[in-house]
């Protein structure tokens, strides 16, 4: 729909290039790109302003390829085919499951880096040294535990509001 708005405002030039392409709108750059099979970029133009309900609610990636795809099999005079709408159903349905599991991944991966952290011994404590959080360090024979991402120059673990929890005293370890 946009996209053969934006292929009609093409010059003829361009046009009669065109039999195998491929398309692609860019939000950041706001702009539509028409590129030959080899990736050479053909022409370029402004991408049409969104309706007024798309604006509320971004249409997923996997519905935007979709349409993109849909548009180009318009284009082709292919979409009243079975074949073709066979093949587009079960390629939907595959995007739609890679979406998922990437998500998953997603999450499995930031889990991972957060389990893998944990706590760790990072020695004595010292002022000119980055602490993550759960970082255990030693001071003044106390032993604290950084309830926060400590950054370098920050305050000794004694002093209140210094995103370090006391632990123990060394008196209270058993020997």
């Amino acid at each position: 729909m946009a996209y053969e708005k934006a292929l009609l405002q093409a010059p003829e030039s361009v046009r009669e290039r065109v039999s195998v392409f491929t398309s692609y709108a860019n939000p950041s750059t706001g702009q539509w790109f028409l590129r030959s099979a080899s990736g050479v970029e053909l022409w370029r133009t402004p991408l049409p302003p969104p309706p007024a309900s798309a604006a509320a609610q971004p249409m997923p990636r996997v519905e935007a390829k979709a349409q993109q795809n849909y548009d180009m099999v318009r284009k082709l005079g292919l979409a009243n085919s079975e074949a073709v709408q066979a093949i587009s159903e079960n390629v939907l349905a595959l995007l739609q499951r890679v979406e998922r599991l990437e998500a998953e991944v997603s999450e499995a991966r930031a889990r991972m880096d957060l389990e893998r952290r944990g706590i760790t011994f990072r020695g004595i404590w010292q002022v000119a040294i980055d602490y993550e959080q759960g970082a255990i360090v030693t001071y003044s024979e106390r032993a604290y535990v950084a309830s926060k991402a400590i950054r370098s120059g920050g305050q000794p673990p004694s002093r209140n509001g210094s995103g370090w929890l006391h632990m123990f005293d060394q008196s209270e370890v058993p020997r």
